[in-house]
């Protein structure tokens, strides 16, 4: 008698395993859809668009700015008169005050010819020279204040009405009726041209 042979798990499995290709193609295509929106997501979050506003949020919000400009402009309209006059005049102050702190340390006006004598000081005889470049302006310069002298002498000059340089000179125990050569020097560059010259004193006790 003979025996059937015995098959192990091993010769039970099939050659060949199925497959189910639409199986795959479906489940790869959820997987990209998702992908895409776990990737939009975190693009819409880094560029600051995360929120939306609803319909009603977004015309919540244009209520309560209009409420703002109505309230704004009823505050403009109850300004009174005295009201306006004070923002006039305090603008009109801080202009003021802007011109004055430019006009401070500028040149004075242009005279029409040279003018080199002050209460205190005289200049009689002077040289405008170019040092290097720079414009100086070399002279003798009187005491004819009566008083003993300590100060700065100033020598603004000009080319065609215009402010072209501030030469300077420290003077220190110019005596009365005394004569001391001087070189104010400016930082300005020397310009050719037929030029105006105006002196001033700045007296320092």
């Amino acid at each position: 008698m003979k025996s059937k042979p015995k098959h192990s798990s091993v010769d039970r499995r099939p050659e060949v395993v199925p497959h189910h290709p639409k199986v795959l193609a479906v489940g790869s295509v959820v997987a990209l859809v998702a992908l895409a929106l776990m990737l939009a997501w975190f693009w819409s979050v880094n560029t600051g668009q995360g929120v939306i506003l609803t319909a009603e949020q977004q015309r919540a919000a244009e209520i309560v700015a209009e409420r703002d400009a109505a309230a704004e402009e009823a505050a403009q309209q109850d300004k009174t008169d005295a009201d306006l006059d004070r923002e006039a005049e305090a603008k009109n102050s801080k202009n003021k005050k802007q011109k004055n702190k430019q006009d401070k340390g500028a040149p004075p006006p242009a005279p029409d010819a040279s003018d080199t004598f002050t209460d205190q000081v005289g200049m009689t005889e002077y040289a405008i020279l170019s040092q290097q470049g720079v414009l100086v302006v070399q002279g003798q310069l009187e005491n004819v204040s009566g008083e003993e002298l300590n100060g700065t002498a100033k020598a603004y000059v000009y080319i065609d009405g215009v402010p072209v340089a501030t030469a300077t000179s420290a003077i220190r125990g110019l005596q009365p009726g005394e004569t001391s050569d001087v070189t104010m020097i400016s930082d300005s560059d020397y310009q050719p041209g037929d030029k105006v010259v105006l002196l001033e004193f700045e007296s320092r006790k």
